[in-house]
């Protein structure tokens, strides 16, 4: 074999060999051949190769190893895949550089099976040389398919405490190794398939920091006495998540010492949490049943006789159970008259077998009455004869009580004791089947304010003194809820004629209004009543009290303390704040508001400064001014948010005039009572600076005397505005209650007069004059800048710079403008006044045909017929027709309405004895009177039979004015028709 070895060996054994001598060479025989006869006798392949990985020896081939026994001319490589014999490749040449390589592959046997096979290639050293390499074949095929099969019982095991919902876990006590199955990962909230492996201290931490020391007391009791634990503890999840598991803990000996610990794991979270329910349960149950005090009566109704009492009966009742021996009918006999027979008529269902459930009063022996609840069960023998009854009774006094306190607090406001909405609607349906009745709408305002700038207490005690007022002027009989924060609602019989005439509402109004004295604070507290008719003003409960709500807003909207009465049932007025109402919110979202901007002038028609003044442009309704909207936001708060959409605006707007160069001016912000006493408010000021990048002195806030409730709070509001830089202006001064000392401690940097004083200037009223000529003096002797808003004429302008009125604001010098437009008025700078815009402008002459023009308007009722397709019934509403022609007319109004082919309005009047009654569209319209009144045309949609019909009464007419005789039949209204619509919207 050696002399082999040495034929077809490699270079660097030859050379080896050589240098070998004979004694030498002799060793190495008698080595070699027992290194040889160890080969034979080895299970494994052994192959020794040279440096060129060609076979020197081996002790059996790799074709046995395969299978393929005597055969020789197979390749090695033949076995194992083409990665795999690369791999054969890469590991003999490490070993050749003196590195041992270990891979682990599979060839495929004679018989078609896989074999596993390790392959170590293992460097061979001579005189610290390389002179071969040793390669061992090893099957590991078997070793394989045990771990296989422990792999797949492990998967199993894994999955049956998946099921289970059970962990395990095992602690090697000698190595502190600590080993835990997926599901006990899971448990304690970590990856079950992570690869990472937790120490024995790490689920430790996760305990809770309680139950740790009794956790290690007993872990320590395992290791020592060898005995089974069973501990229960909190565990924290990574996620801080708390459970309750349950572990059961087994030692494991070996000469007589633990070395393992064994444990299983379960969540017994829900297990505990039902556990502390049900016993929750139990003790309320059992509190339950000491505190009720059950009666039990048994009867032996073949005999009559009473078996049995218990002594429970005469705690409820007071007789004893010697009484209800003496007399078995006791129980019956003392059942509340009002009850008796409803009682009676169920005792028949005993006979059938039924168990009765009774609810009714009995009279106790000291008289005292009390609610009982009976369970009667009754007992037939085979004959179906009622042989016994067994009578269960329980007090339930307390119950009833406190079931009827419910119904009061779910029916009455627990304020005022008024009733709540629920039951002013159950209230209305019992009363609408009963009678004809009235419903007061009433409001009273500031309410609102008082709480958020006093707090609840001292508004729930305003509103408490309110109520004591409302109850003593209204009579017995009325059916009084509070509706709202604000807002009652009354039901008057219209026969008590509680309050039936104008002297009685404008009573309550001032018995309402008159000064209010809480916790040291002094309050007026104006309101408004809206009043409709049952059945009159609609047939519905949602019509009625719809309309006495809408006859209020429109009091409001006339003024503090007065009241409206809802005729006709449905009007234009309310139709139209019916739909603002609806469509108010989704405005702000649909972008259909905007700013229009009024100047503020020096006397000299210089601009310094405007006032943002908020429009709606409805898609239906046109041009909405403020008049009519804001009232309705205010109601219910919306109010801020337009508000805050009015800061953000103006702000944005001043940064646009800023980039483009525009010398910049102050815009004042109308802030309602409502918003100046929200915490918000100066945040929403102050984010909006920052973001625009605006000095707060560009930002005016306008607020009202009203505001006004508590002055400390007050300056330190307005103390927290002027801290950003923005100004205050104290608007409408002299309408309110502001007394000279308030307006002293008050910081404000602007008095604006109320128009309505500028308004009087034309008239010469010497005390109305005296009255503006002292608030400039007492505004200039205090360093006060005034402005007057709404001039509107010379006289007024002329009496103001006299005074040395600071600026003015007013139609005189601008009505408020479009961005755009105020925009090219800022380039100028200067505004010069129009003298001619004090005048009325004459409606355009649009006639297509002939007019009569009347010398007096004629009194006309007007209502919409049509609106976007739909046919309405809507009531009607006065106007005053100018002219008129077979082509349309021109009529005066109050309403502000739309030019607008989707509205078709009809109108009616008589003219010379005839009905006159016309439908059409309005096609021009234009506003007069400051806002208050406005001129009409309408264009007329109608059938050539009834034009010529109009056109003969309208010619008789003409020709009766051509001969200067009076119009007879015919109502005109012979004043000044801007007075006359003034007043009446007022009524």
């Amino acid at each position: 074999m050696l002399a082999k070895w040495k034929k077809h060996s490699g270079n660097k054994f030859q050379q080896m060999m050589q240098q070998l001598s004979v004694k030498e060479e002799d060793k190495l025989k008698n080595h070699f051949e027992l290194f040889t006869s160890l080969l034979e006798t080895h299970n494994d392949v052994i192959y020794i190769l040279d440096e060129n990985n060609k076979e020197l020896t081996c002790n059996r081939t790799i074709n046995d190893f395969f299978g393929y026994s005597g055969v020789h001319k197979i390749s090695f490589h033949r076995y194992f895949t083409k990665p795999d014999s690369k791999q054969l490749h890469a590991d003999f040449s490490h070993a050749l550089k003196g590195f041992t390589s270990v891979s682990h592959l599979e060839g495929t046997h004679k018989n078609g099976s896989t074999l596993h096979v390790k392959v170590s290639h293992i460097p061979i050293f001579a005189e610290e040389e390389i002179v071969a390499v040793g390669l061992v074949l090893e099957d590991e095929t078997q070793m394989k398919d045990v771990e296989n099969v422990l792999q797949l019982k492990k998967e199993h095991l894994e999955n049956s405490q998946e099921s289970a919902e059970v962990g395990s876990w095992d602690f090697d006590v000698r190595t502190k190794r600590f080993y835990a199955s997926s599901y006990h990962y899971k448990l304690f909230g970590l990856d079950p398939h992570s690869n990472e492996e937790y120490p024995y201290t790490f689920f430790l931490k996760h305990i809770h920091t309680d139950d740790r020391s009794a956790l290690d007391k007993q872990l320590k009791s395992a290791l020592q006495t060898g005995e089974s634990q069973t501990i229960s503890c909190r565990i924290i999840r990574p996620d801080h998540e708390l459970r309750n598991v349950k572990t059961q803990v087994a030692p494991i000996k070996e000469d007589g010492k633990v070395i393992r610990l064994i444990g299983t794991v379960f969540d017994i979270t829900d297990y505990q949490d039902l556990k502390e329910t049900v016993d929750q349960q139990s003790d309320q149950l059992a509190n339950l049943t000491h505190s009720m005090n059950v009666g039990i009566i048994a009867e032996d109704t073949l005999n009559d006789k009473l078996v049995f009492c218990s002594a429970g009966v005469q705690h409820i009742t007071g007789f004893t159970p010697m009484e209800y021996r003496e007399d078995p009918q006791l129980l019956k006999k003392i059942v509340h008259m009002d009850d008796n027979e409803r009682i009676k008529g169920k005792t028949q269902f005993l006979h059938q077998g039924q168990t009765l459930h009774l609810e009714y009063r009995i009279v106790c022996s000291n008289g005292q009455k009390k609610w009982i609840t009976e369970q009667t069960i009754p007992t037939l023998n085979d004959r179906h004869e009622l042989i016994a009854i067994m009578r269960i009774i329980i007090d339930i006094t307390e119950q009833k009580d406190y079931q009827h306190q419910l119904e009061y607090v779910s029916t009455h406001d627990t304020i005022t004791g008024f009733g709540n909405t629920h039951h002013l609607e159950t209230n209305f349906d019992v009363w609408a089947k009963q009678r004809k009745f009235m419903v007061l709408h009433l409001k009273v305002h500031r309410l609102k304010q008082i709480r958020d700038s006093l707090g609840t207490r001292i508004e729930e005690e305003a509103l408490q003194a309110i109520s004591k007022r409302i109850r003593d002027v209204v009579k017995q009989g009325a059916f009084i809820a509070r509706t709202s924060e604000e807002e009652f609602v009354l039901l008057l019989d219209n026969e008590a004629e509680n309050l039936p005439d104008k002297a009685h509402m404008e009573h309550l109004i001032k018995t309402i209004r008159e000064p209010l004295n809480i916790q040291g604070y002094e309050f007026h507290l104006p309101s408004n009543i809206g009043v409709s008719f049952y059945p009159e003003d609609g047939e519905s409960q949602e019509d009625v009290l719809n309309g006495a709500r809408l006859a209020c807003s429109r009091a409001t909207e006339a003024g503090k303390n007065g009241y409206q009465i809802y005729t006709p049932s449905k009007d234009i007025l309310s139709f139209k704040q019916f739909i603002l109402e609806r469509d108010m919110r989704p405005a702000l979202g649909n972008e259909e508001f905007e700013l229009h901007y009024q100047p503020r002038v020096d006397l000299q028609g210089m601009i310094k400064g405007a006032e943002a003044l908020i429009r709606w442009n409805h898609p239906r309704w046109g041009m909405v001014s403020p008049n009519e909207f804001i009232p309705i936001a205010e109601e219910d708060n919306f109010i801020v948010e337009i508000e805050n959409w009015v800061i953000q605006q103006v702000c944005e707007q001043l940064r646009t005039w800023k980039d483009k160069g525009l010398t910049l001016c102050p815009i004042s912000i109308n802030i309602s009572p409502i918003h100046l006493y929200k915490k918000d408010l100066i945040n929403t000021i102050q984010q909006n600076l920052d973001f625009y990048e605006l000095e707060g002195h560009w930002l005016e806030l306008e607020i009202t005397e009203t505001s006004f409730l508590d002055y400390s709070i007050m300056n330190d509001l307005i103390k927290n505005v002027k801290e950003l830089g923005v100004g205050i202006a104290i608007d409408d001064f002299g309408s309110g209650y502001t007394s000279l000392q308030q307006f002293k401690v008050i910081q404000r940097d602007v008095v604006k007069i109320d128009k309505s004083f500028i308004q009087e200037l034309d008239h010469e009223d010497d005390e109305n004059n005296l009255i503006v000529s002292a608030i400039l003096f007492l505004a200039h002797e205090l360093n006060i800048k005034v402005v007057a808003e709404g001039v509107e004429t010379y006289q007024q302008f002329n009496y103001l710079k006299q005074k040395n009125c600071e600026e003015i604001q007013g139609y005189y010098f601008s009505k408020p403008l479009p961005i755009q437009d105020f925009e090219t008025m800022m380039m100028k700078r200067r505004i010069k006044p129009d003298e001619d815009k004090q005048k009325l402008q004459e409606g355009e002459d649009r006639r297509k045909y002939f007019r009569v023009h009347f010398d007096y308007a004629v009194q006309a009722n007007m209502g919409i017929v049509e609106y976007y397709g739909k046919s309405l019934g809507l009531g009607r509403s006065e106007v005053l027709v100018e002219d008129i022609g077979i082509g349309g007319l021109r009529f005066m109004s109050p309403l502000k309405l739309p030019v607008n082919p989707n509205i078709s309005l009809n109108f009616t009047f008589e003219l010379n004895g005839k009905h006159v009654s016309v439908t059409g569209t309005i096609v021009w319209h234009e506003e007069v009177n400051n806002q208050s009144v406005y001129h009409y045309g309408v264009q007329f949609i109608i059938e050539e039979q009834e034009r010529d019909k109009l056109a003969s009464t309208l010619n008789q007419v003409y020709i009766m004015q051509q001969n200067n005789k009076d119009i007879p039949d015919t109502t005109f209204i012979k004043q000044d028709p801007y007075a006359y619509l003034e007043q009446k919207q007022s009524v």
